[in-house]
């Protein structure tokens, strides 16, 4: 050892250029150095530094903690290091003796370091492998920092203590704190939770008996179960990093560059101001797997703090998984209701990151919309969210705020896959080569992508609804934040059609903008010769000349992508359209608008509102009222599956489909899983059919809304599609 120790000493002091900060001055005590983990170099450079700043000292040097593991290195406690429990035996005799913590950084933080290579190398939290220690040593060699901490009188230390093991341990304890302290001045706060979380959800109270519960039903040892758990949660948490959050972000924005992606972001300041007093929880709507990235860039571009994601655990891939988890991703189940003990360590989970103030992310939705309309809430997470935030015993000393978030994509990645599914194709489980496919698709471009914050909603304020009215005030300030692209207007404008002359689809296209506007929505394309343009460059449109006029018409690919886009900013029509309807039947229609509320999880408009609109539309009836026929078709489907009593929501969505299996040369579009689910679930909420142990059945507002859609349609279609097949 001291041959090594000797021959480094030599070598560092020729190649190193150390800083030294706050060395204490000399006194007449002997001296302990002592280091925060075994490590040969950082010995080296110590003593150098020693011996620079008093030629001639023998003061020793000891270390707290050691690294052990080969490729999973972790640091860990020595058993009473021999120099710190002679320092003790010598102060307790009458000796003067001071300890002085030091510790060595070979970088600077992952946050100030600009170039690649050294910000590949900088300081982290975690341990050090030999050989990234060595590589660290020659890239950084000449930015090495010796930071020394003020001295600790042993003598004062002992004061008191008369067991020698007892005072050992307060010693130990102390200059963990300054080691700590030392390491959070230079690198900041230490992103990960995941040493924390593993001992702190395994030791609460509720976790344990989780286990024990188990442990009994199961008939299997205790510890057994405990090991489950720990693996369990270890396959669960988030684990940041500073050094690949730096590159993901580098690389993002180089992506976003070279596909000409524009961002367009509002309310942005309201959140920057709540985030100074509130912990954030982020409750974005889930159109596609750009989701989480955007919002991600957005918030580390704009300087706030980084969200913990929740994802499902079909995305904790080899290679993409870890990286997803070092930008915040923790990975749970798609179903946990009976699982008392996984719920309860997601809960404990969650409490952990909100008692320590880090924002948090998951989806309302569950999973990403298929069909372009917000889909019904799925209220596992809030339900856990609101379990991991009511603890008066943890709550953490700043109050919660939900933030409501809504994306407006010109171009969806996960369009084609989309209108597969819709079609009837199985749904294609995650590969980690998506991301490769994504990059290569990146080069068609993305176009503008908006990104609107709500107004964050106090916690306080959402305690006083219950947990299902909570997450649809949530669903309805999503839609409230509703922006326009120019592929969301050639879906409306198409909807139901594949062929419009130039001048009536530019006209059109104008009518839609005014309307939008009109409601309060932010139209990013108010141009619309720019929205055809954006059409035919995207291949979803294409002009033709015949019979003496200018056509634009839809292609194979745009009547495939088009309808979800349509879907995805329907809601922000769907009441004009209504009042075009109601302006045609001279009826109130009043079933429709108490469905499209629950529907499209909006505000039910005015009879003020309604009369703007039929003024407006006066002079142009029934060119926007083929919006609604699609959504009007698959509800009267939906309803005549209830008639049937069906057993369960899964077996009414089974039989809808069914139906419209059989009836597709009758529909204006087929019906999707996804739709049938949010119309049925729609029909609940309206209290138009009831769902209870014993099946669906229909309640009297049924037959009402039955004859207003009949109404609406007026042909025979529409009674075709109540007969039953």
């Amino acid at each position: 050892m001291y041959w090594r120790l000797s021959l480094t000493k030599r070598l560092l002091a020729k190649i190193v250029r150390t800083e030294v900060r706050d060395h204490p001055p000399e006194t007449n005590a002997a001296r302990l150095y002592v280091l925060p983990r075994v490590s040969l170099t950082d010995l080296a450079v110590v003593k150098n530094a020693i011996k620079r700043a008093a030629p001639g000292s023998h003061d020793h040097c000891e270390f707290l903690h050691q690294e052990i593991g080969f490729l999973r290195r972790r640091s860990v406690m020595r058993e009473y290091p021999e120099r710190l429990s002679g320092a003790h035996l010598f102060a307790a005799l009458g000796g003067r003796i001071e300890i002085v913590p030091v510790s060595v950084f070979w970088s600077r933080s992952p946050a100030y370091e600009t170039s690649t290579t050294k910000l590949l190398l900088s300081e982290r939290w975690t341990a050090t492998s030999r050989l990234r220690r060595f590589f660290e040593v020659m890239v950084n060699r000449k930015q090495v920092q010796v930071v020394y901490a003020p001295p600790l009188d042993l003598a004062q230390l002992l004061r008191g203590q008369s067991v020698r093991d007892r005072a050992l341990r307060r010693t130990a304890r102390l200059l963990r704190v300054i080691f700590k302290n030392q390491r959070l001045a230079l690198l900041g706060p230490e992103l990960s939770l995941k040493r924390r979380a593993l001992a702190s959800v395994l030791s609460q109270p509720e976790v344990r008996l989780a286990i024990e519960r188990r442990a009994v039903a199961e008939g299997r040892h205790e510890a057994r179960i405990a090991r489950e758990a720990r693996h369990t949660l270890r396959a669960m948490v988030s684990d940041f990093s500073a050094i690949t959050l730096r590159l993901v972000y580098r690389f993002a924005h180089w992506c976003w560059h070279w596909s000409g992606t524009e961002f367009d972001i509002r309310g942005l300041e309201a959140v920057r101001q709540r985030a100074q007093t509130t912990n954030l929880v982020y409750l974005p709507c889930h159109q596609s797997h750009l989701d989480y990235i955007a919002l991600s860039y957005i918030l580390y571009d704009r300087g706030l703090a980084l969200p913990h994601i929740a994802s499902g655990d079909n995305l904790n891939l080899p290679i993409l998984g870890k990286l997803l988890r070092h930008c915040g991703a923790f990975f749970i189940r798609r179903r946990f209701r009976d699982d008392d003990l996984y719920r309860s360590l997601i809960t404990h989970y969650l409490r952990l990151i909100l008692v320590r103030g880090h924002p948090v992310e998951f989806f309302l939705e569950g999973t990403r919309s298929r069909s372009g309309f917000l889909m019904p809430a799925r209220l596992g997470m809030l339900q856990v969210a609101m379990n991991a935030s009511s603890a008066t015993h943890s709550l953490p000393a700043r109050p919660i705020a939900w933030v409501p978030v809504r994306y407006a994509y010109e171009r969806v990645l996960d369009g084609e896959s989309y209108a597969r599914e819709r079609s009837g194709a199985a749904k294609r489980g995650e590969s980690w080569l998506d991301p490769l496919r994504s990059l290569l698709r990146l080069r068609q471009g993305l176009g503008r992508i908006g990104v609107a914050f709500g107004e964050p909603v106090a916690l306080e304020a959402g305690n006083a609804l219950s947990l299902e009215a909570l997450a649809e005030d949530m669903l309805r300030r999503i839609n409230r934040q509703l922006m326009v692209t120019s592929t969301h207007l050639l879906g409306l404008v198409f909807a139901g059609k594949y062929r419009l002359e130039t001048r009536l689809a530019l006209s059109q296209i104008r009518v839609y903008i005014n309307l939008l506007e009109a409601g309060g929505f932010e139209v990013l394309a108010g141009d619309p010769q720019r929205c055809i343009e954006a059409g035919l460059k995207q291949g979803l449109v294409y002009r033709e000349h015949f019979a003496g006029a200018n056509w634009v018409s839809v292609t194979d690919k745009g009547g495939c992508l088009l309808p979800w886009h349509r879907n995805n900013a329907l809601h922000g029509l769907a009441f004009p359209a209504l009042a075009s309807l109601q302006l045609r039947t001279r009826l109130a229609l009043a079933p429709l608008k108490a469905l499209f509320g629950h529907m499209f999880h909006v505000d039910i408009p005015s009879n003020g509102d309604f009369q703007q609109w039929q003024a407006l539309l006066e002079d142009q009836p029934g060119r926007i009222e083929t919006l609604l026929r699609p959504l009007l078709e698959h509800t009267l489907l939906v309803l005549g599956s209830a008639q049937d009593r069906p057993s369960s929501i899964v077996a009414l969505i089974a039989e809808s489909l069914r139906r419209a299996s059989r009836l597709a040369g009758v529909l204006t579009e087929p019906l999707a899983g996804d739709n049938a689910r949010l119309i049925a679930h729609a029909l609940i909420s309206a209290s138009v059919i009831n769902e209870q142990s014993d099946g669906i059945s229909p309640l009297p507002h049924a037959k009402p809304l039955s004859s207003a859609i009949l109404a609406c349609l007026g042909d025979q279609a529409g009674h075709t599609l109540t007969t039953p097949v």
